[in-house]
């Protein structure tokens, strides 16, 4: 396991981004955690530094 999927999302670079799109893919794509010191969204809270369940409002 690579030391960029240990560490949180929050650390990660753009060039980190762009060069482990698939691994970033998997992280965020059903988001249930948003950091909120950088606003970026995860899976799992532990992906996240500051990490805070999205609650959805219902209309």
């Amino acid at each position: 396991m690579s030391q960029l999927s240990k560490s949180s999302l929050c650390k990660w670079k753009k060039k980190d981004m762009s060069n482990h799109f698939d691994m970033l893919s998997e992280l965020v794509n059903r988001p249930a955690y948003l950091c909120v010191k950088c606003g970026r969204a995860a899976n799992k809270k532990r992906n996240l530094c500051k990490a805070k369940s999205i609650t959805i409002a219902e209309d």
